[in-house]
């Protein structure tokens, strides 16, 4: 007989693996880059389409070497002439013409064109001798196209490090955040019972305590948007690492290190992030994307210019035929070779205006390729310099916000002190508070934004052009 408590054990063991499945999870800036790097869709879709201008060019290669096919095949006629001609062949007339007739319903051609099962094996190859440089431009085109999603591919690493340590700084200063908020508010709250002891011995005014009861309640809402700002910045940082919605998490990197320690953190995890970055426009990604895109139209340029040359190649087919009396029934030696070796040259003469519809759409192509090149030269030294300029101003503002916090956090301190004693009022109390939140609020956003200038900087031989910028203006 089993015992009750053992019964309930037993039914507590699988909310126990839930809540273990659930359990908060410790994670630090390079774990959440280590972890995006594999679970990105934006990486997966850029190493897929790697992988296909790979494809792409091993079927332009292709071209340069035989292309050889075997074949099989059965085929059963209904009803053939032949059979009809042999019939009415031996169906009558002399002796001697019944003999002939004989002979020749019995001849092995006769056998051959009336046979109802025919038999063929098959082997067919092709070589491409001339083809007026499209094959050797197709492949050129298609290589660079290669290097171009290679490249690509480094671009969609460094934006995905760069929006995870972004939603990982987010989620960090909304935390941050709450935690002044419901410092403020717990500030507010005690004021108001201090407020309220005051009254009641008669040392502080009614319209101090309504006061403080006011800045109290108004307090209450920050707390409430702040927890829902934290709640989707969360959300946000567990979507790109792929996360169950209700998974805890635990951020271990500390902004108070942050600006300092966030590139050298991820320089550990990722060879993207450099320690001194190469800022000058021809090295960055991007253009050098352009560039490739200059050598890929160049190429099929040329390709569609050897379409108006001649085509040479050589094609061999050699066939077994066997005509059966029944399917299974024929031998090996029963299969008669068929071998031919030709020599084709083709060459457009009139094709409606085609070609050369091609080749203007080609140049064209071309000349939109090189335009290209030369604004993301000029939208990357335009970046560069934005990039630099926000590092810039970034560690100006941290460095004023240290002080500022520091300064706020003493004023408070003393606004206390003297609001107990009775040497300030209400007012000038809830004024320190208010520019203590808004010295804290600051400088963790000041840290947030240090760190995300920095960390571009470190990646910005692979970042695209201005997306990292376009995403710290819109903040």
């Amino acid at each position: 007989m089993h015992s009750p408590f053992r019964t309930l054990s037993l039914a507590l063991i699988p909310l126990a693996f839930a809540s273990a499945a659930h359990a908060q999870q410790t994670l630090t800036l390079a774990d959440a880059v280590r972890l995006a790097e594999h679970e990105s869709e934006d990486v997966r879709i850029a190493r897929a389409g790697a992988e296909r201008a790979r494809g792409q060019y091993q079927q332009a290669r292709s071209q340069l070497f035989p292309q050889i096919t075997g074949s099989a095949s059965y085929q059963r006629a209904i009803q053939l002439q032949f059979q009809e001609i042999a019939k009415r062949v031996g169906g009558g007339g002399s002796d001697t013409g019944s003999s002939s007739s004989n002979s020749f319903a019995d001849s092995p051609l006769a056998r051959v064109f009336a046979s109802a099962n025919t038999m063929i094996l098959g082997i067919s190859g092709s070589q491409m001798v001339y083809s007026g440089g499209r094959v050797r431009a197709n492949i050129a085109a298609t290589e660079a196209g290669r290097r171009a999603a290679d490249l690509g591919t480094r671009a969609a690493r460094a934006q995905n490090i760069y929006d995870v340590a972004q939603a990982y700084f987010d989620a960090e200063v909304a935390d941050r955040l709450l935690e002044i908020a419901d410092s403020s508010f717990a500030q507010a709250e005690r004021a108001v019972r201090q407020t309220q002891q005051g009254r009641d011995v008669g040392n502080v005014a009614e319209y101090d305590l309504i006061r403080a009861r006011v800045q109290r309640d108004n307090a209450r809402p920050a707390v409430i948007a702040a927890r829902a700002q934290r709640d989707v910045a969360f959300v946000r940082l567990r979507q790109l690492l792929n996360l169950p919605d209700n998974q805890a998490l635990a951020l271990a990197t500390s902004l108070d290190t942050l600006p300092a320690s966030s590139a050298a953190e991820l320089r550990a995890v990722s060879d993207l992030v450099a320690a001194t970055p190469d800022t000058s426009a021809a090295s960055r990604l991007p253009v050098k994307q352009a560039e490739e895109g200059v050598r890929a139209q160049e190429q099929l340029l040329r390709a569609t210019r050897g379409e108006r040359l001649p085509q040479i190649a050589v094609t061999s087919n050699y066939q077994r035929f066997s005509y059966p009396s029944g399917v299974f029934e024929d031998r090996i030696k029963m299969y008669f070779p068929n071998w031919t070796v030709s020599l084709g040259v083709s060459m457009p003469f009139y094709t409606g205006g085609r070609l050369e519809g091609e080749r203007v759409v080609a140049s064209a192509n071309l000349t939109e390729a090189k335009e290209r090149y030369t604004q993301a030269k000029e939208a990357a030294t335009l970046d560069t310099r934005l990039t630099l300029a926000q590092l810039e101003r970034a560690e100006a503002t941290y460095a004023a916000s240290a002080g500022t916090d520091e300064q706020a956090s003493r004023a408070y301190a003393i606004a206390e002190v003297r609001f107990n004693e009775g040497l300030a009022t209400q007012l000038e109390l809830s004024q320190a508070r208010v520019d203590l939140g808004t010295a804290r609020a600051n400088r963790i956003e000041a840290a947030r934004d240090l760190a995300l200038a920095r960390l571009r900087m470190a990646l910005i031989h692979d970042l695209p052009l201005g997306a990292a910028t376009a995403t710290a203006g819109s903040r």
